[in-house]
């Protein structure tokens, strides 16, 4: 007989905790909120294009809605897989280097649910070229501490390598040279190839050997 009051308790609790819901959830519902999230940003470009500079990876965007689109954006929108997807094309066959600025808005959201805005965008432009992506073959050039490679004899086991990356990148480059090796060691050494940003190759290390330098004796003529 004693379990009724609290029995009797519970239902009431419930019942104001249900009410008191309702009428907040009523009271939000033409009330506009503002919730500011990260957003990762893909570029999409041609085939025979890649990205140069360093145009941002992310944005901070500010989304706006009524306090119950708001409230089912954040429960049920998935905003860790919202995405901004920037379509940049690719060359005409008379454009060898394109540099373009990218407004950032609301139109690149691919999946934003309907009754939510995007707002004030942080970064508001993303600052961008495309290059064409080129193919060279260059000779790998030993570097060495503390004695410098070009005091001492070197052995490439492979003396060229097959790069590929932005053309631009590619023209500038006279050779591919290795992290520093130690020229105190006189048996092969395997190093990794310093590649520049935006390069990569199939070959990611290089096999040396570094020997002493012959000696060079003045007055005096070697026979070959």
């Amino acid at each position: 007989m004693r379990s009724k009051p609290s029995s009797s308790f519970g239902v009431r609790w419930g019942l104001s905790l249900t009410v008191a819901l309702l009428i907040w959830l009523f009271s939000i519902r033409g009330v506009e909120f503002t919730v500011s999230l990260p957003v990762g940003i893909t570029y999409v470009t041609g085939e025979d294009a890649v990205v140069v500079g360093n145009p941002p990876e992310s944005v901070i965007v500010d989304f706006k809605a009524d306090g119950l689109s708001m409230l089912g954006f954040q429960l049920f929108g998935k905003t860790r897989e919202l995405g901004i997807v920037v379509d940049l094309g690719g060359f005409s066959p008379d454009s060898p280097w394109i540099a373009k600025q990218v407004v950032l808005n609301g139109d690149l959201f691919e999946d934003l649910p309907l009754m939510v805005r995007a707002e004030g965008f942080e970064p508001q432009l993303a600052e961008l070229a495309l290059d064409r992506i080129g193919s060279r073959v260059l000779p790998v050039a030993v570097v060495s501490n503390p004695i410098p490679s070009r005091y001492m004899s070197t052995s490439v086991r492979q003396s060229h390598v097959r790069v590929t990356g932005p053309a631009s990148v590619l023209l500038a480059l006279d050779s591919i040279q290795t992290e520093p090796v130690s020229s105190t060691v006189r048996m092969e050494q395997q190093t990794a190839l310093a590649l520049p940003g935006g390069v990569y190759s199939d070959e990611t290390a290089a096999v040396i050997r570094l020997r002493n330098p012959v000696p060079v004796v003045p007055g005096v003529r070697r026979a070959y």
